[in-house]
């Protein structure tokens, strides 16, 4: 295994690995607790780290257009080497060769605790053989996953690359309990689960006590054990709801309204259910509790609410957030953005998708939400759950039906949830709106390297922004499959990848494809920066201004980031001032994020490039090329510096070339960089001094030198399309 060379790289420490084991058996344990923490829900590209096969002329080019269209930073994006060809690997293969490279990285380049995603390009097996994992599961449970004895099929041995990277710290510490029907907390289940469940073990058996305490009337027992978990757990919605039954029942009402105000903040929404709450009947009446009503959301008690997502957060046993590694789970969102091998797309499919996708943004497309239900049990295995999401989509002023047919009989479709081995969807002439999501409930539809059953291709073939299916046969089990509600998720305003975790339970099996970013009902913020000068190298002291365009989302704060690095969050931008002599001169790129002020934490973006000039050094390429480059011709570029004594020259944090001294030629190999948009830096390097080794200051950076690619672009399937390869359902 290797990956690429990086400023400072070093080899991963054993101290570092040994930390992911778990302090308890079904939690999680991260390996960093502390770094410079987001505040972003999951959708922004500063949350993103992008993984890229080096040596797979399909993932670099799909990378740097995502890249590009998305605005990843460049820190976000890693190359790894010695990936293997074949779609499906070895559980040791995917954790010493990608999972942890992975992890490695995300430490060394001091991006822990800002990565939400990790998303794979293509060129990555798709499938993980797990059979250690499922017989460790056997052990710790005694036989009891499979008493008549053999092999049980619930667990089949086999993972997508996706869902293992999601359970990362479970797979690393090899913790098994990833394969259960309810390994994911972040799954948004039964509202119920809210009130039964928030903790583990000894703090689980406290919060119960508090309950048996209120019930029983000991108002002052139920207090204090309720007040020392909130303190320790402030984000746990239960404890804050049962502490508001119990200030109740002392009818100390402003404690009440303070408790209940604070269920609401960590995603209470359930109006109708606290009205009919007997133990808050008398306070209810109250003026102090009738003034907070109309902010709780009438949401029906049925299924938890929609949550954004962000890896810092400890997904309690009840899909709330707890605040310590010993009372949660932790995850990845990850997802693949194609599969150009076997039974999967074209690049020209694919390219042309993601760019679909990411153009859907805010869109809020118009369209049928179409769930299918025919005598096959792949419909009828989620036909109880039907009602509900097409009741929660016509109140969000959606059109949505279940319909009675292997595939929906009109269109366009905001989103589908079909069941069915095969299908021809080109013949049924429907069309599925920019940013939808189309799934399948089927054995194979994610297993790529063998025909049988349509593959999740066709439907991102036919537009989809994202589409999913199981990688080995998973039993008609409803848990492993994408809830209905995930259409709900989406509209609400998620990403496509938070939509499709929360609505999967147990994901082990589950390949998901496409742009996991997409957020076609998401309204953001949006701004625009004033009194900002940066045609010119910018010296000393510089101040702006941001201003909030109409429309846009409400704007809780911004966070600022100069070269990638979070610098400062602050609650507005008002003669925003800094001071350009902490940084290097040469190029600099600050990020302005601005954080919505809604429950699901929506991100907007500002990218101003900008030089600084206070001690006269640059570095520069000269007579680069500005027309189009073949992929097949090696390119010269020439760069010089005014300081230094080497120049580096990197594709993102990829070392491509060096020159000693103060200028000099080089030639590039485009193969390396890969087909499409791509951004070169030079960084001009000089021996430090101990004073100097630790300051930004010691390396100078060019302005970037944009460079595109041609290449043919393949535009013929891998195998043949699968709609016509597989048998068609009988009419």
């Amino acid at each position: 295994m290797s990956h690429e060379k990086t400023p400072g790289n070093r080899r991963i420490s054993n101290r570092f690995f040994k930390s992911l084991r778990p302090l308890l058996f079904g939690c999680w344990v991260p390996f960093w607790l502390v770094g410079p923490l987001s505040i972003l829900a999951g959708g922004g590209p500063e949350n993103v780290l992008l993984v890229v096969n080096a040596a797979d002329p399909s993932s670099l080019m799909i990378a740097n257009y995502y890249q590009s269209w998305r605005g990843i930073p460049g820190r976000n994006v890693v190359y790894l080497t010695d990936i293997p060809e074949r779609q499906v690997t070895t559980l040791e293969i995917f954790r010493e060769r990608i999972l942890r490279p992975i992890l490695s990285e995300i430490e060394q380049r001091q991006l822990a605790g800002q990565i939400d995603y990790i998303v794979y390009s293509a060129g990555f097996p798709t499938a993980v053989n797990i059979g250690e994992h499922v017989k460790l599961l056997e052990k710790q449970m005694e036989g009891q996953i499979n008493p008549a004895g053999g092999p049980n099929r619930m667990y089949n041995p086999r993972a997508s690359i996706n869902a293992l990277t999601y359970f990362a710290f479970a797979v690393m510490a090899d913790n098994p309990s990833y394969l259960t029907l309810n390994a994911n907390w972040y799954y948004r289940d039964l509202a119920s689960t809210l009130l039964a469940r928030p903790f583990l073990n000894e703090t689980q058996k406290s919060y119960e006590q508090a309950v048996n305490s209120l019930q029983s009337q000991d108002y002052d027992a139920a207090i204090e054990e309720l007040t020392a978990l909130a303190e320790q757990h402030p984000q746990q919605v239960a404890v804050h709801y049962q502490l508001a039954r119990a200030w109740a029942g002392k009818q100390d009402t402003i404690r009440c309204r303070d408790s209940l105000r604070e269920a609401v903040r960590s995603g209470w929404c359930y109006r109708d259910f606290t009205l009919a709450d007997e133990a808050l009947t008398a306070e209810i009446r109250t003026e102090e509790i009738q003034a907070l009503l109309p902010k709780i959301p009438d949401e029906p008690f049925e299924f938890m609410p929609t949550r954004g997502f962000q890896f810092r957060n400890f997904w309690a046993p009840n899909g709330s957030v707890n605040g310590n590694p010993q009372q949660g789970r932790q995850y990845f969102l990850s997802a693949v953005l194609a599969v150009t091998q076997n039974l999967g797309n074209s690049e020209l499919e694919a390219l042309e998708q993601l760019r679909r996708s990411v153009a859907a943004d805010s869109t809020n497309p118009q369209g049928v939400f179409a769930f299918t239900l025919t005598n096959d049990v792949r419909t009828r295995a989620r036909q109880s759950s039907f009602a509900a999401a097409i009741d929660r989509l016509k109140a969000l002023g959606h059109e949505a039906e279940v319909v009675t047919n292997v595939l929906p009989n009109r269109g366009p479709l905001a989103g589908v949830s079909i069941g069915t081995a095969n299908f021809n969807w080109p013949q049924a002439r429907l069309e599925l709106v920019p940013g939808a999501i189309a799934e399948n409930f089927t054995s194979f539809g994610g297993v790529m390297e063998r025909t049988g059953q349509t593959k999740l291709s066709e439907f991102i073939r036919l537009g989809a922004a994202g589409s999913s299916g199981t990688v080995i046969e998973p039993l008609a089990i409803p848990n492993k499959f994408p809830h209905p509600m995930i259409h709900v998720h989406y509209v609400r305003g998620c990403s496509l990848a938070e939509a499709f975790y929360q609505s999967v339970a147990s994901p082990f099996q589950l390949l998901i494809v496409g742009d996991p970013l997409c957020r076609p009902w998401a309204t953001l913020p949006t701004f625009e920066i004033v009194d900002w000068e940066s045609d010119y190298p910018l010296s000393g002291n510089v101040e702006f201004n941001a201003k909030v365009k109409p429309n846009s989302a409400p704007i809780a704060g911004y966070e600022i980031y100069i070269d990638q690095r979070l610098i400062t969050r602050q609650a507005e931008l008002t003669k925003f001032a800094f001071d350009t002599r902490q940084f290097a001169d040469g190029f600099h790129e600050m990020r302005i994020i601005a954080i919505a002020n809604t429950h699901l934490r929506h991100t907007g973006q500002q990218i101003l490039p900008f030089a600084v000039d206070n001690q006269s050094r640059a570095v520069k390429f000269v007579g680069a090329p500005t027309e189009p480059i073949s992929i097949d011709t090696p390119v010269k570029i020439r760069v010089e510096a005014t300081w230094g004594q080497k120049i580096l020259i990197y594709h993102n944090l990829r070392e491509i070339a060096q020159v000693d001294g103060q200028a000099g030629e080089v030639v590039i190999d485009p193969r390396v960089l890969g087909r499409g948009p791509v951004v070169l830096q030079a960084i001009a390097q000089a021996p430090q001094s101990p004073q100097e080794s630790a300051q930004p200051e010691a390396n100078i950076a060019s302005p970037p030198l944009y460079l595109e690619i041609k290449g043919p672009i393949g535009k013929e399937i891998p195998l043949r399309e699968p709609a016509l390869l597989n048998p068609q359902p009988k009419k």
